[in-house]
């Protein structure tokens, strides 16, 4: 969501008057007749824009991977491992990000969506079949599809365990 929202907020020509369009009019003007030193290809106004169009792409894809990895129990199973650290990575990044460089709005959104994808590990690791050393007893609760282990420590038959059919 916040990357279709910034997106939409990006404005495409220096006389936009979108919510990402500089305050002072003549400084958009400037940035349109600036180049840049890296390139003489580009100015300052469209490398700023494609940055922002690059950015509300990059949020709407990382957001698509974790909708995908979370559509069904099935694939969370085979993907949670995997995309939890990650959404929590970038979500921090981002929260690091909003705090030096950006201002309340995505600072607060960003907040959330780490708060609610460190939630999700932390409760995706309290839930882990617990394994004790030696091949003794375990009992404990595990993710959907990783099953209960018996007193005897082998699965337990009525559940479904990692890796069965």
């Amino acid at each position: 969501m916040l990357g279709v929202a910034h997106a939409l907020v990006t404005p495409r020509a220096p006389g936009d008057g979108k919510g990402l369009s500089p305050a002072e009019p003549g400084l958009a003007e400037a940035m349109a007749k600036t180049g840049l030193v890296l390139t003489r290809r580009t100015d300052m106004w469209r490398a700023w824009v494609g940055f922002n169009l690059s950015h509300s792409l990059g949020l709407v894809l990382a957001g698509v991977a974790v909708l995908l990895a979370g559509r069904s129990p099935d694939v969370f199973d085979h993907e949670g491992h995997l995309f939890l650290p990650l959404a929590v990575l970038v979500s921090a990044t981002y929260v690091r990000l909003a705090m030096r460089y950006w201002f309340r709005t995505p600072l607060i959104g960003t907040l959330v969506a780490f708060a609610l994808f460190a939630a999700a590990a932390l409760l995706y690791l309290l839930s882990m079949p617990v394994v004790r050393a030696g091949g003794g007893p375990s009992v404990a609760a595990g993710p959907p599809g990783y099953g209960i282990l018996a007193v005897s420590g082998r699965p337990d038959p009525g559940r479904r365990c990692m890796g069965a059919a």
